[in-house]
């Protein structure tokens, strides 16, 4: 069955942190740039923003699983080491795609971290 934004995040003030790791979770869904920027606010990302949630991993347009399944591992391994820094955690992780991917951003800056607070990310 279909899974509504509001059901994911009904209880989104418990929450610390959510991690979108689907593709295009901060953006909605349509083509037009003008179109996106006029409904901005319908995508994943931006519904747990309005709902409180402190910290958001989510991404900006769509990947491969070559690329997303290093940078999830390296995050998790991260935040299970040091679950307060993680602004780190997903820093170490786009190093993992630049040193297996190169240099190009389209690899590392698919992944955006965002938190209400700078004090949250760390």
């Amino acid at each position: 069955g279909r899974v509504y934004a509001w059901e994911l995040l009904r209880d989104a003030r418990a929450t610390d942190m959510i991690v979108f790791s689907a593709c295009n979770t901060r953006r909605p869904p349509t083509t037009s740039f003008t179109e996106r920027r006029r409904i901005e606010h319908r995508s994943l990302a931006a519904f747990a923003t309005r709902a409180g949630v402190p910290r958001i991993l989510s991404t900006l347009w769509e990947a491969s699983d070559d690329t997303s399944q290093p940078f999830m591992e390296t995050f998790y391994s991260e935040v299970a080491r040091n679950p307060r820094d993680v602004a780190r955690a997903v820093q170490q992780a786009k190093l993992r795609l630049i040193r297996d991917f190169g240099t190009d951003p389209y690899f590392s800056a698919n992944f955006v971290l965002v938190a209400r607070d700078v004090s949250s990310i760390q």
